[in-house]
């Protein structure tokens, strides 16, 4: 209910504070298919940014524990659908939640990085929670690059990937390692891409 009230206040905002231009939504899935939104990140708006662009879908974002401490925010979180991460170890719960959300054929969004990258690098080391999730529960991916300053009215370029598929490692047992491995092999080089548009 409070998602769907913010969601079109919050896009028309974002169009008057930046100038905001987006590419690439006709390669989103259909409404009755799950799937993952992820993409580069490096500003605290970005999952924001990459929300309101979803029409008659709720993205389920992944999101750092700690921003979940205080009362106000821990409720407001959960009701725009944000899931807490606990970034330090393996967190079976988050998990267990995301994988809960693809199942209902809903949509999830997730930073591969892991955190805000304040870097000059393209992208930071991948986490594996990304394509565990994607080859486990079989969803497709879709990578979006993010572009541009958020300062005032300061140009501010979201790019929608096609959807990537990583059917060829359905079914098989996969270590932390590998899935950082093809991430960085399937996902990334997509991803950067798209930045770069």
């Amino acid at each position: 209910m409070l998602y769907d009230i913010l969601r079109p206040v919050i896009k028309v905002l974002l169009k008057i504070v930046y100038k905001v231009k987006v590419t690439g939504l006709d390669n989103l899935p259909d409404n009755d298919t799950s799937y993952i939104i992820s993409g580069n990140h490096v500003h605290i708006w970005d999952p924001v940014l990459m929300a309101v662009q979803i029409k008659g879908r709720h993205l389920h974002f992944m999101a750092k524990d700690v921003l979940f401490k205080s009362k106000f925010l821990n409720w407001f979180l959960h009701k725009v659908y944000a899931i807490p991460v606990k970034r330090e170890d393996n967190d079976i719960v988050a998990i267990k939640t995301a994988m809960k959300v693809l199942k209902n054929k809903e949509v999830l969004g997730i930073f591969p990085e892991g955190t805000r990258n304040m870097t000059e690098d393209d992208m930071l080391e991948p986490k594996g929670g990304l394509v565990l999730l994607a080859t486990r529960m079989k969803v497709p991916v879709v990578p979006v690059g993010i572009r541009g300053e958020y300062k005032f009215r300061k140009p501010l370029i979201i790019n929608y990937g096609k959807p990537i598929y990583l059917d060829e490692y359905y079914g098989k047992k996969l270590s932390s390692q590998d899935c950082i491995d093809i991430c960085k092999k399937e996902i990334y080089p997509e991803i950067i891409r798209l930045k770069e548009l």
